[in-house]
């Protein structure tokens, strides 16, 4: 298999469940999809690691925006329309887990 590239877009973690849904578009071989998969605290860790030394003018983790939901709970959601490069391996994420995605 060929290595599969994400340019991310948004990336939202729902504080209560400790979900992180990282959505994009996903380009391998001539083929690209949106998508949106669920990833760990690792995960988003070593993305925002990327993310920051390929966006070295932006402090990644900074960019972050809170926002309360109805009950009282808090939801953070990172637009990444800000940063110059976006584009990510899959590979270089995924820690031998099979990943859940959502394609529209």
């Amino acid at each position: 298999m060929k290595t599969q590239n994400i340019n991310l877009k948004e990336i939202t973690i729902y504080s209560v469940m400790n979900d992180i849904c990282v959505k994009g578009t996903a380009f391998q071989n001539n083929l690209s999809y949106e998508t949106a998969f669920m990833i760990n605290s690792t995960q988003l860790n070593m993305i925002i690691n990327q993310l920051q030394a390929t966006n070295e003018e932006v402090e990644v983790a900074a960019q972050f925006q809170q926002y309360p939901d109805d009950q009282g709970n808090s939801f953070y959601s990172l637009n990444l329309a800000a940063l110059n490069c976006t584009n990510l391996a899959f590979e270089s994420f995924l820690l031998d887990r099979q990943l859940r995605q959502i394609r529209a």
